[in-house]
């Protein structure tokens, strides 16, 4: 037995670290990581047009779901979200999965609540906080600080920036640690 054990191993191996580089050769054609400077410049129009449209009067949920619906990878999301389950997915049910979580994604993230939330915030970039990262994003590090609550420590917002088709979008949002 421990020599079958032996002999299987190296094979296995050999198996997932093919796997391995053929998931992260696929990915790379997918995706580009884009230059720190671009990734911030990104996330710096991002967090402008929010804030502007936080600011606005006239402004509504729909307006900040719009900004949404442009600027991440809603549909590589889901499908992320779905991991391995996608694959047993038909066309059909895919596309019916990413357009119902692109509607709540929607719903959940732009209230007007949460717009209200954020009037009168500001924010700043970290400079030295803007890295690559193993998963093939470019991590970009904000601190927001609320109108509302200026005297508290700025709430940490991360985000996760990829490049496709030679436009950027935003991969993943991680607000005070939270995906």
């Amino acid at each position: 037995l421990k020599n079958k054990t032996n002999f299987l191993f190296p094979i296995v191996y050999l198996v997932m670290w093919g796997v391995t580089l053929i998931s992260i050769s696929q990915a790379s054609t997918a995706y580009q990581i884009p230059s720190k400077e671009q990734a911030k410049e990104f996330v710096e129009s991002i967090l402008k047009e929010g804030l502007q449209i936080a600011n606005d009067p006239n402004a509504n949920e729909h307006d900040l779901g719009d900004l949404l619906s442009r600027k991440a990878v809603i549909k590589e999301i889901a499908r992320f979200i779905l991991g391995q389950h996608a694959r047993q997915m038909t066309s059909q049910q895919l596309d019916e999965f990413c357009e119902l979580y692109q509607r709540r994604l929607i719903r959940t993230y732009s209230t007007s609540e949460k717009l209200k939330t954020f009037r009168g915030t500001s924010y700043t970039i970290d400079e030295k906080g803007i890295s690559e990262q193993s998963d093939r994003t470019m991590l970009v590090k904000t601190y927001l600080t609320f109108k509302d609550n200026p005297n508290s420590e700025p709430a940490k917002v991360y985000w996760k920036v990829v490049m496709k088709d030679g436009k950027l979008y935003v991969f993943d949002i991680l607000f005070e640690g939270i995906s």
